[in-house]
């Protein structure tokens, strides 16, 4: 089982921090340089980026489109590696020794699956179905929690997210809750395995915070409206 560890160059100590709580369990992982947002240029921005608004009712912040490219870049890594699954990481994570099993715990799993979320951060997202997995339960959220901090993917996961998102509109996590559109399953394993490390200072926040950029109050009431409706049909849909 691989672990990918997303890690800025310049945060040497989060990599040093990171690297110590995997060695603690004996865990090897291969590290990925992040991009860093305030490093593309208007040029390369230009071509990556969909028109603002058109999926989202915000700006996104220089950060948030390296933190994109990112993980990206793990996906790009699982197909090439031609991996089954890899389990991706952001280097602001604790982890319990629950880790040791995970591999167990993703081989008990029955129901069909491309992605699963191993941390919530806050823990609010209410659970609709849950199945038994081990000593934990593998479940399906009323809404996808967003963070992108620890996750499991497939390397069919990778494939359906690169095909259905070529050019950056939402966040990385906001894209993962938009579900339907890349035909993708989502689930979480709980109680979940690793936590969002607190008082640490956002590297995503760190070009521009996300809460204060650009943003249409009008799209922000058609998307919402728009997301709470296909949420709602298509995971009625699933359920039959």
């Amino acid at each position: 089982m691989q672990f990918l560890l997303i890690n800025l160059d310049r945060s040497t100590d989060r990599l040093e921090r990171s690297a110590g709580l995997l060695s603690s369990y004996d865990i090897a992982f291969h590290r990925v340089p992040a991009v860093d947002g305030r490093e593309l240029s208007v040029e390369t921005l230009s071509k990556i980026l969909a028109p603002d608004y058109s999926a989202y009712y915000k700006v996104l912040t220089a950060s948030e489109v390296g933190c994109y490219l990112s993980h990206k870049k793990c996906w790009q890594y699982v197909i090439d590696q031609d991996l089954d699954y890899a389990v991706i990481l952001e280097d602001d994570f604790s982890v319990s020794q629950d880790v040791l099993k995970l591999k167990e715990y993703i081989a008990a799993i029955t129901e069909p699956w491309d992605y699963i979320k191993l941390m919530e951060y806050p823990e609010k997202r209410k659970v609709v179905a849950s199945f038994k997995c081990l000593d934990k339960q593998l479940v399906r959220y009323d809404k996808i929690p967003i963070r992108a901090c620890a996750y499991v993917i497939t390397k069919q996961c990778a494939q359906k997210m690169l095909a259905r998102y070529p050019k950056i509109a939402r966040p990385v996590d906001v894209d993962c809750q938009y579900w339907w559109e890349s035909g993708i399953e989502v689930f979480g394993l709980k109680p979940y395995i690793f936590s969002v490390k607190l008082q640490t200072e956002s590297t995503i926040d760190g070009g521009g915070n996300r809460k204060n950029s650009e943003k249409s109050i009008i799209k922000q009431y058609v998307h919402k409206v728009g997301f709470m409706y296909n949420n709602y049909i298509h995971s009625k849909r699933r359920e039959r």
